[in-house]
């Protein structure tokens, strides 16, 4: 269906949304104008494929690669929708204002989309022309999207529900040559079962809800959107609220690993996971004492997403400054110990992880050459949790006393913090990037592996609960 025949209409509608959107401007966080980003291309849509390319995109601390809506957000980010709400987070939980969304409706169609607003004067005299968001207020006052959304927008805090994204959504749609629904999105049932026929919602219920919508699950939406106004075609299956806290798949972490036992063995659960984490805490110390444990940055975490390899975090990463000590976190033995190790040029760095990024996973002894100078100690079997493996990784240097097959204690000096096997190094800056890659497997499996972001969270902080030192 074409889109024309709403144009008159949508000039001619009422403009009870926009007239609250302009008290609402006010407050608003700032949302980054980014412009050349049009050529930002949607990824493949079969299998479990990205949303699109999101690259070298420094991604927010708070967003996970297994949260709700994580790829989506990550690419919103990367076609300049959205700079997050500041200290590089997104804050994917927060409610959704009317004039944030307007916002961002008016920077995919403008910005992203490279796509003209029609020109009008601005019919609200109180909306000072030197505001912010006075731009994208006119625009989507003169495109007639918002009108007769919701009743009331009187309050600064009102929220947009779900249901509302939906018919914005589809209004937006039937601007686009792409993709265009039977609705205007006046009747909410038919706009939608338009957006789970476009794989755009997850399901109807969701997509109608009434319930305040989250700022990941806007992104979701627009991000599907603009799959299909670029011509991308039928993008993934999105993912439900529901699914928000359903972890990694069951199957595999994304990286193939020399410690990874037999795959037909369970993942470990929630549970288990805990239960290990409890017996170790009497024990068990910090492996170095220049950084804290990052529980607040689930990038820094395991089970963070790693786009550069097309992998999995399977560690802690403590940042810290190069040269800082790094101590043993329990008793053992070590079994590896690389000292010498000597870093790939940047293309040629490049050219092994090209590979991972074509098999869309990281081979084991790729992941062995990104850790540089390593120490992998093996603890034993421990009653109550298993067979224990701790690995230390990007270091600087490892000491003198280290060797494989030699003895360790439980807080020994065993090597320095660095940057070995990054792409820092590559590139020959031995300061930047420096920290402290952290792994603690437990019966061939890192220790999280498949939780989600929060319980990633509640298992490392349980381990770490009595270690000070």
């Amino acid at each position: 269906m074409s889109a024309r025949p709403y144009v008159g209409r949508l000039r001619h509608e009422a403009r009870s949304l926009t007239a609250s959107l302009l008290t609402l401007a006010v407050a608003v966080v700032s949302i980054s104008v980014v412009h050349g980003l049009a050529a930002v291309q949607p990824a493949a849509a079969h299998g479990q494929a990205p949303i699109c390319d999101t690259g070298e995109t420094l991604q927010f601390s708070d967003i996970g690669a297994y949260d709700y809506g994580a790829d989506y957000i990550w690419c919103a980010k990367t076609l300049g929708l959205t700079s997050g709400n500041g200290n590089n987070t997104f804050g994917p939980d927060g409610p959704v204002t009317h004039v944030q969304m307007a916002v961002f409706l008016v920077r995919l169609w403008h910005d992203v989309l490279g796509r003209n607003c029609p020109e009008q004067p601005h019919p609200f005299k109180i909306f000072v022309e030197d505001h912010w968001a006075a731009d994208e207020i006119n625009c989507l006052n003169a495109l007639g999207l918002a009108d007769g959304i919701s009743e009331n927008f009187n309050s600064p805090q009102e929220v947009l529900a779900a249901a509302s994204i939906t018919r914005l959504v589809v209004r937006m749609l039937n601007w686009t040559p792409h993709s265009t629904c039977d609705t205007y999105g006046d009747e909410l049932e038919q706009a939608a079962a338009c957006l789970v026929r476009l794989n755009i919602a997850p399901n109807s219920e969701e997509a109608s809800s009434s319930s305040p919508a989250t700022r990941a699950q806007m992104a979701v939406y627009l991000i599907g959107a603009w799959h299909h106004m670029v011509g991308g075609g039928q993008p993934p299956l999105p993912p439900a609220i529901s699914d928000s806290d359903a972890g990694p798949p069951a199957g595999g972490s994304g990286t193939s690993e020399p410690t990874t036992t037999s795959s037909r063995q369970p993942v470990m659960t929630f549970d288990e996971a805990m239960s290990v984490a409890r017996r170790l805490a009497s024990d068990i110390r910090l492996p170095t004492v220049c950084g804290h444990l990052p529980l607040d940055s689930p990038i820094f975490m395991p089970n963070a997403k790693r786009t550069y390899r097309s992998g999995i975090h399977q560690g802690v990463d403590f940042v810290c400054p190069r040269g800082h000590d790094v101590q043993a976190s329990l008793r053992g033995r070590v079994v590896v110990a690389v000292g010498d190790y000597d870093d790939a040029s940047t293309s040629e760095l490049n050219a092994i992880l090209n590979i991972a990024k074509a098999l869309r996973f990281t081979p084991a002894y790729t992941l062995t050459m990104l850790y540089g100078n390593h120490i992998v100690i093996d603890h034993g079997i421990i009653d109550g949790a298993g067979h224990v493996i701790t690995l230390y990784a990007h270091l600087e240097a490892i000491d003198d006393a280290v060797r494989p097959g030699g003895q360790i204690n439980a807080g020994q000096l065993i090597g320095r913090i660095g940057n070995s096997g990054t792409l820092a190094a590559a590139a020959g800056h031995r300061s930047q990037n420096a920290h402290l890659h952290w792994e603690l497997h437990v019966d061939g499996q890192y220790l999280g592996i498949g939780l989600s972001t929060r319980d990633t969270r509640s298992v490392y902080r349980a381990l770490f609960e009595h270690s000070d030192r």
